[in-house]
């Protein structure tokens, strides 16, 4: 008996059938086919920047070329102590929750970032038993020398673009961010939740 031989699977069309559904959705949502397009797009964006921040690269490249003796953790830190003692005195639970990061591990990075003379323990000056977190002239030092590295690096890689068309994509990345961060449910987008939760729900009840 001759076998026939089977084609492989084609990623190049799974790929293609893939991204007509995801287009297919935006579209059913009330997106016109062109926006839907560059959502997708964009979302394909914000997953690279997503993972390239998650490794936090540009900031360690900067701790690698500039040949810093801390770790990208240590200057999540010195960057806010920074941020916030511009607003208010410091604390290791401030410090947790600008980070997002539990009050243990933020005792930990500002302990390290202390003892290696980034930062110094003071006392408050609202309650004298309250230790707060400053900055040191070598933590002020440390936090200039990242900040003028990111912007060497920022002008290199924007410095052939139109004016116009940086300050457009300014304003529009803020106005996107902002939704992102305060987009409030709305009803529709609540009923909408509902009908996905309502197939997730269905398809772990439907035998394999």
């Amino acid at each position: 008996m001759i076998k026939t031989k089977q084609n492989a699977p084609d990623p190049t069309r799974d790929n293609a059938s893939a991204g007509a559904e995801k287009l297919q959705q935006f579209v059913a949502y009330g997106m016109s086919p062109r926006a839907a397009e560059a959502a997708i797009s964009l979302d394909e964006t914000l997953a690279t920047m997503r993972r390239s921040i998650a490794r936090r690269t540009l900031v360690q490249q900067a701790v690698n070329e500039l040949g810093l003796d801390v770790d990208v953790a240590h200057l999540m830190v010195i960057h806010t102590i920074s941020a916030a003692g511009s607003e208010g005195e410091v604390t290791v639970g401030l410090v947790a929750e600008r980070m997002d990061i539990d009050p243990s591990r933020a005792s930990r990075l500002t302990a390290d970032v202390v003892e290696k003379g980034l930062a110094r323990r003071v006392a408050s000056q609202a309650d004298a038993r309250r230790i707060c977190l400053e900055l040191t002239p070598r933590g002020k030092a440390y936090q200039e020398a990242v900040y003028t590295y990111k912007a060497i690096l920022f002008t290199e890689a924007l410095k052939s673009w139109d004016e116009d068309e940086l300050v457009e994509l300014a304003r529009l990345f803020a106005r996107f961010s902002q939704w992102v961060v305060e987009g409030e449910p709305t009803p529709k987008k609540s009923e909408r939740v509902a009908q996905i939760k309502a197939r997730l729900r269905e398809a772990e009840t439907r035998p394999d």
